[in-house]
C-alpha cells in the first residue's frame, strides 16, 4: 500500500562487559612483640592497616605484650587501565603501606609505634638468604614513638596476593592507571554568570584601577627640601651658563609655591 511507509527496525546494540585487572591482598595479623615492655596508660590498644589506599582496623585488646590479634584483612582494587600485572605491580610501587599501633588515650588516642613499605615490596618481598623457620611467615620491626617506653615492637604477620581478570560492574569503582588530583573548589557553591551581568561589571573594575591618590612610588620620586634649596641656590650660575643656548630664564619656585614638572627638575639636575 502506497500511503503506508515501512516500519524501522530497531537495532538493539549489544553492550560488551568492561573487563578489568582487580588485585585482591589478604593480610593475617598474627601478633605483636615487645619483651620487657610495659605500657604506661591502660587504656586498650588496636592496629590500624592501610593498604593500597583503603584503611581497616583490628579490635581493641589489652594493653599486655604480646598483642594477640589473630585476624584477617581483605583488600580488593581494580586497575581500569592496567594492562597486564606488570602495570600493577608498578603501581603498587608508587603506593604506601602502613601500620599504626594506637591506644585509646583521650582526647583522639597516641600513636605508638608505624612501619612504613611501598606495597610492591610490602607483598613481594625479595628472596631470604636462610631458611624460614618455623613461627610466623613475615616479621618488621616498627618504629616506635617517642612516649613509647623500651625497645621497639615487631609485628608478625602474613600476606596473600591474587591479581586476576574480572567484570567491571555498573557502578563498580574502578581505579586509573594515572589519575590527576582533584582541585578542590574553594565554595561548595557554583553560581552561573551571564554575559549581561559580566558587561555590567567592566566599567566598575576599570573605574577601581584609576589611582585615586599619589602612589608611594611617585612620593618618593619628588625632590627633597634640601633638594630643592640647593637648585635654588645654582640657579643664578645656571643662567649664566644656559643663556648662550637661548633656552630663556629659569626660575625655581619657593617650597610654598607648586612644585614644578619633573622634566625640569631633571634637566636642571644634568646640568649641574
Amino acid at each position: 500500500m502506497g500511503g503506508l511507509t515501512p516500519l524501522k527496525k530497531k537495532t538493539l546494540a549489544c553492550k560488551m562487559p568492561q573487563k578489568v585487572l582487580k588485585c585482591t591482598v589478604e593480610v593475617y595479623i598474627q601478633a605483636i612483640t615487645c619483651p620487657g615492655v610495659v605500657l604506661p596508660y591502660q587504656p586498650d590498644v588496636y592496629l590500624s592497616v592501610c593498604v593500597m589506599g583503603q584503611y581497616q582496623k583490628t579490635l581493641c585488646v589489652p594493653p599486655v605484650f604480646p598483642l594477640l590479634f589473630h585476624e584477617k584483612m581483605v583488600f580488593e582494587k581494580a586497575f581500569s587501565e592496567a594492562i597486564d600485572p606488570s602495570d600493577i605491580a608498578d603501581l603498587l610501587e608508587l603506593d604506601t603501606t602502613s601500620f599504626e599501633l594506637i591506644q585509646l588515650v583521650p582526647p583522639e588516642g597516641e600513636i605508638l609505634a608505624t612501619v612504613e613499605e611501598n606495597t610492591r615490596d610490602f607483598l613481594y618481598p625479595g628472596p631470604r638468604l636462610t631458611p624460614r623457620a618455623s613461627g610466623p611467615e613475615r616479621e618488621l620491626l616498627m618504629k616506635r614513638s617517642i612516649s613509647f617506653p623500651g625497645i621497639s615492637p615487631k609485628i608478625e604477620f602474613s600476606t596473600t596476593s591474587v591479581i586476576e581478570e574480572c567484570e567491571l560492574k555498573d557502578g563498580q569503582p574502578a581505579t586509573p592507571a594515572c589519575r590527576p588530583t582533584p582541585v578542590k573548589p574553594r565554595s561548595g557553591r557554583r553560581t552561573n554568570k551571564s554575559p549581561g551581568s559580566a558587561a555590567k561589571r567592566k566599567p566598575q573594575a576599570a573605574a577601581s584601577n584609576s589611582y585615586e591618590h599619589p602612589t608611594v612610588a611617585s612620593q618618593s620620586r619628588s625632590p627633597s627640601p634640601y633638594t630643592h634649596r640647593r637648585m635654588c641656590q645654582l640657579s643664578e650660575d645656571n643662567a649664566q651658563r644656559l643663556s648662550h643656548l637661548q633656552l630663556g630664564p629659569y626660575k625655581f619656585k619657593k617650597e610654598s609655591e607648586s612644585q614644578p614638572p619633573s622634566w625640569c627638575v631633571v634637566f636642571c639636575l644634568l646640568c649641574v
